[in-house]
């Protein structure tokens, strides 16, 4: 990693982070569009591959350096959150929730002075650079 020179003044050091971070935002834009379309062509070979198979009732085939193999997966998908929740609580598997809260609600609640036990808030500065 290379030494960053520091410039002299805050200012400078401000507008110099400004720069950076732009400069940072335009590729990890131009990267993330990337990616993106790259993604969106990789699921439509692999779609199409997956019919392929599918009208020639395979359950795999292979090229010159790949192969391929259907393998079923399985996800659940929630119809009824509340009775989830009830089943969770009542049978204490926590275990099939990802413990994490969602901040944005969270924020909203205590802000209406709703008090929820066992959560604490932490506070920590962050940046925020904008143009002027």
């Amino acid at each position: 990693m290379e030494k960053v020179s520091v410039p002299s003044t805050l200012g400078e050091a401000i507008d110099r982070l400004h720069v950076l971070v732009k400069a940072r935002e335009e590729k990890q834009a131009k990267f993330d569009k990337e990616i993106a379309s790259d993604k969106l062509i990789e699921s439509e070979l692999e779609q199409h591959i997956l019919l392929l198979l599918q009208k020639m009732k395979l359950s795999g085939s292979r090229g010159k350096t790949a192969q391929v193999s259907v393998k079923p997966k399985t996800v659940p998908h929630v119809n009824d959150w509340l009775a989830v929740f009830k089943w969770i609580s009542e049978n204490d598997q926590f275990t099939l929730v990802q413990k994490r809260l969602a901040t944005t609600a969270w924020k909203e609640m205590v802000e209406d002075g709703v008090v929820i036990p066992g959560i604490t808030s932490e506070t920590f500065s962050t940046l925020s650079v904008t143009k002027i």
